[in-house]
């Protein structure tokens, strides 16, 4: 569902794994020996790696805002350019985003959809790409050594500043998303899903899924993609973020070569604030699976709301820690068995996302685990977390942020995240200092200010008949 890069700070164990391996018997000597190193330099390069970035910003003659951060541990480089040009962009044109982002890469100057991918390929590089509601982005990773990395951030450039939008792709592409709608279309998590971002959004551009639609795919054309293409990816409305083996200068010689022809353009207008739901709604959705899916929600948060860490501490203890310490994995597996996996969060956007309770659980048991699930929020709504809850979220979000940002990847989605949002340059410095700052009243208060239990969407998509609910 979106964005959730701080939503689960939990990482698994490599001693818990090593210690079931070796009493299932699965090792020989030389085996346990080798994990136990393996385990060893894993911990001590981590602990090297643990240091929060110095991150280095700036921006290009055309408007491009560049966030970069030196990593000289491994011989890579990542990299990542992000336009406010999402799904939330597409108006009535269902689908243009994701389908302009994936068109970039089917061909562009010379090279059609082969050439672009033995061009990466020869070098060792990846490209990524794809677009949810608020951004769209390409990524690459690559080796630092310079005949590597020059062809493949020349590929890239190509890529990014000449797209061809050749009417066979087009339609090639559009049939594999055409397909991909209809397979989704059949997923009782993918109706759910839809049906959620629909409730609870309405008439908002957020209510868009950035797969689009069937007949909002067909009806694309060229023109379409040329149109929203020279609109958004442009330099004003464009982040770039790197990280890895090359010093600045290296990196800004980069960042020309990739941008340098963007037109400048206009950043993109200012999103509608999102009305929230005024009073519940129920939604069910008859489907032959023998489970039923259930989302139970409503607005959230966004990117730098004042009072996003409070909120984002708040839902830790309930159902965001991760594991089966929070409460709603307490009641709803631990002690009745309902499900396997019960979980909440909140997915901030630049204007506000969701919150969001969802589980699946056999049909039989859809009406008794819904009313649990709202009997719990609304207690937690009443009373909050406790004394021993607070100190606990506390210390596993401290103690777990370092491990977001361990690798050259998570940083590069930090930075991408940094400049996105217009967040704080220090944002990895200061997230923990912020936490550590929290009071639990304050906690408390802004979740049973912000959270509305009298106002939610619930999702039902299985069983043949709707639910009937307790009244809260």
């Amino acid at each position: 569902m979106d964005d959730r890069s701080l939503s689960n700070i939990d990482q698994p164990s490599l001693f818990c794994i090593l210690s079931k391996r070796l009493f299932a018997g699965m090792f020989n000597f030389r085996k346990i020996f080798a994990l136990w190193f393996l385990v060893a330099t894993t911990m001590s390069y981590t602990s090297v790696s643990m240091a929060v970035p110095k991150v280095k910003s700036w921006s290009t003659e055309n408007g491009v805002r560049v966030y970069y951060v030196h990593a000289p541990e491994l011989p890579m480089v990542d990299v990542q350019i992000l336009f406010d040009a999402g799904s939330a962009r597409d108006k009535k044109k269902k689908g243009l985003s994701l389908l302009t982002n994936r068109m970039l890469s089917m061909g562009a100057g010379k090279l059609d959809a082969t050439g672009i991918a033995e061009n990466f390929e020869s070098v060792g590089a990846k490209l990524g790409r794809g677009a949810l509601r608020d951004s769209a982005w390409l990524s690459l990773r690559t080796l630092s050594k310079e005949k590597y990395l020059s062809k493949a951030v020349n590929t890239l450039a190509t890529v990014l500043n000449k797209p061809r939008f050749l009417k066979g792709d087009l339609a090639r592409e559009k049939k594999r998303i055409v397909a991909t709608i209809r397979q989704q279309g059949a997923s009782p998590s993918s109706i759910a899903k839809r049906a959620f971002y629909k409730e609870l959004f309405r008439k908002h551009p957020y209510a868009n899924m950035p797969i689009g639609t069937i007949k909002g795919v067909k009806s694309l054309n060229k023109k379409d993609l040329q149109k929203f293409y020279q609109q958004y990816y442009v330099g004003n409305n464009a982040v770039v973020a790197i990280v890895g083996a090359i010093d600045e200068a290296r990196a800004r010689k980069m960042v020309h070569t990739l941008t340098s022809t963007l037109k400048p353009g206009s950043k993109a207008a200012a999103l509608p604030k999102v009305k929230p739901l005024t009073k519940s709604k129920l939604v069910h959705i008859p489907h032959p699976s023998s489970q039923s899916h259930i989302f139970i929600g409503q607005t959230g948060t966004y990117r730098g709301d004042p009072e996003y860490y409070l909120l984002y501490t708040a839902n830790h203890p309930f159902g965001g820690g991760g594991g089966l310490t929070s409460r709603l994995a307490q009641e709803v597996r631990e002690k009745r068995g309902l499900a396997y996996s019960v979980y909440s969060y909140f997915s901030p956007m630049r204007r506000r996302g969701i919150f969001v309770i969802g589980m699946q659980t056999k049909n039989s048991n859809t009406v008794k685990a819904i009313n649990l699930l709202n009997a719990q929020l609304n207690k937690y709504h009443r009373k909050g977390m406790s004394r021993k809850e607070f100190k606990h979220a506390v210390s596993n979000i401290t103690g777990g942020f370092a491990l977001r940002i361990d690798t050259n990847k998570e940083i590069v989605q930090y930075l991408g995240l940094i400049g996105f949002y217009n967040l704080p340059i220090n944002y990895m410095t200061e997230f923990t200092k912020n936490i550590q700052k929290l009071d639990r009243k304050q906690i408390n208060a802004a979740f049973k200010k912000r959270i509305r239990p009298q106002a939610m969407v619930t999702i039902v998509v299985g069983g043949r008949k709707a639910p009937v609910l307790s009244a809260p």
